[in-house]
């Protein structure tokens, strides 16, 4: 695919593909060899939005088959995360084009290896050269690092928290906690729902958002 000079092609071919997967008249698992094939070589900021969203559905497609595709998810996830993570790091991409790899990454990390990279990104300046994260993209990856079980989730979600007074900052924090995966997290969340809360109707639709993410790895 990415011998094609046209990006609509480009997208056009990518949409065919995908909607291939979709009618089952081709493999999931080779769909997947394909984005790990061109996925690197995209430039068009466009199109590598398309294509970099088609791994992630990928990806949480994989856990729709149980435990037949466990195997596969955790290959295939770790491929894609080491290529969502080179581009994001690469210094002769352009700043659109890393930031949109890191959008990703942070979707796409599970490993223990990804989520210590993912957590890292929280430090202060610029963790990785020429990127920073605005306070949107910290409360994503604490998300993700909380819905992941990441050992520290908690303790950095608490000090974002208070760090981040505002109130797109405190709903975060309950989409943070939410995503935990954690069965008695749960069950208190859906009490919550069932039984009442003094929580406003605005949080509890962010908790519930979150509260069962498709592609959490067990």
């Amino acid at each position: 695919i990415s011998g094609f000079q046209d990006p609509l092609m480009r997208a056009m071919l990518w949409r065919g593909l995908w909607d291939a997967v979709r009618d089952a008249r081709l493999p999931l698992s080779q769909f997947a060899d394909i984005l790990v094939a061109n996925a690197g070589a995209e430039r068009d900021t466009v199109v590598l939005q398309e294509v970099l969203d088609l791994m992630v559905s990928a990806r949480a497609y994989f856990y729709l088959f149980g435990d037949q595709a466990t195997s596969s998810a955790g290959d295939y996830g770790r491929k894609f995360e080491e290529l969502a993570w080179s581009g994001l790091t690469s210094e002769s991409r352009d700043r659109d084009s890393r930031t949109i790899w890191l959008d990703h990454f942070i979707q796409l990390a599970h490993s223990p290896e990804a989520l210590s990279r993912l957590a890292s990104l929280l430090g202060t300046g610029e963790p990785v050269p020429g990127l920073t994260l605005d306070q949107d993209r910290r409360w994503a990856v604490l998300r993700q690092l909380s819905a992941q079980g990441y050992g520290s989730a908690a303790d950095l979600a608490a000090k974002e928290a208070a760090r981040d007074t505002s109130g797109a900052g405190h709903q975060a924090y309950i989409a943070v906690q939410a995503a935990r995966p954690d069965p008695r997290e749960k069950q208190k969340w859906l009490d919550r729902f069932n039984h009442g809360s003094k929580l406003v109707f605005a949080d509890l639709r962010v908790a519930i958002r979150t509260l069962l993410p498709m592609n959490r790895v067990p």
